[in-house]
């Protein structure tokens, strides 16, 4: 099961080193799951963390 989502959030807290800014950021990310038997057995995630450092970083 794949599935492709956007999101959007307000930096409220320690992000990467950067202290809160109260910016809204949009980010886009992918969720993977591999189903055994009808159970997830493993999982992965990917999430456009350079975009969202971008976005809290420029004026």
């Amino acid at each position: 099961m794949t599935f492709r989502f956007t999101a959007e959030a307000t930096h409220q807290g320690d992000f990467m080193g950067i202290p809160p800014t109260a910016k809204r950021v949009k980010f886009s990310g992918i969720v993977i799951h591999r189903v055994e038997n009808g159970r997830f057995a493993e999982s992965w995630n990917e999430i456009d963390l350079l975009g969202i450092r971008q976005q809290l970083t420029s004026q």
